[in-house]
């Protein structure tokens, strides 16, 4: 049966997906590999049913996975930020509202919220955030919205958007965004089942 715009669903006996996940483990310690634990690789059956594997999904969290642990992105913070505390890359969170579109903010232009450095690319964005940050600060902490459905946390492109009901969701790039965009609403509601025990642990 092909899914997902000419996808198969494969069957994999558990051998070779102990397999797989063998030969991440080969390259631990190994000198000149970024520290990677297999414990960082989001669980293979995730996406399996009676033992069937959906690829697409699948690969999508290895993917994910390899970001969080190559960036540093972890489920510590309540909001996602650069080593530099910054939110959402730099980019202005309020834009996304008034001018439909992504704009990196600018460095004199911050507001300190929820533990994060927020930057706009104007004082009035600014003064707009600070009056009401929580209606235009993106859902999750800013994570990559479909990571946090599926139970993890990741980095996001923020020219992967979309303001659904008023808010604003990101996620990790934009073929992400499309599968996100496959069930809206289902995963919506299964990222705030998720959240916010992610960041509380």
């Amino acid at each position: 049966m092909l899914l997902n715009g000419g996808w198969s669903r494969r069957t994999y006996e558990p051998a070779t997906i102990r397999l797989m996940r063998g030969r991440l483990r080969s390259n631990e310690g190994r000198e000149g590999v970024p520290a990677f634990s297999v414990s960082d690789i989001p669980e293979l059956p995730i996406a399996m049913t009676q033992r069937t594997f959906d690829i697409p999904s699948a690969l999508a969290l290895f993917a994910i996975a390899v970001f969080t642990s190559l960036t540093g992105a972890h489920a510590a913070d309540s909001v996602n930020t650069t080593r530099r505390g910054v939110a959402i890359e730099g980019y202005d969170p309020v834009s996304y509202f008034t001018d439909g579109a992504p704009v990196a903010g600018q460095k004199d232009l911050t507001f300190a919220w929820n533990g994060a450095t927020w930057r706009f690319s104007s004082v009035e964005h600014r003064d707009l955030f600070a009056a009401a940050p929580e209606r235009y600060a993106p859902q999750f902490g800013g994570y990559c919205a479909w990571a946090v459905a599926h139970g993890k946390t990741a980095g996001i492109d923020p020219e992967a958007w979309k303001i659904v009901e008023g808010r604003l969701y990101l996620n990790y790039s934009r073929k992400i965004q499309r599968r996100w965009e496959e069930d809206i609403e289902g995963n919506i509601a299964r990222a705030e089942g998720h959240w916010p025990s992610l960041v509380d642990d």
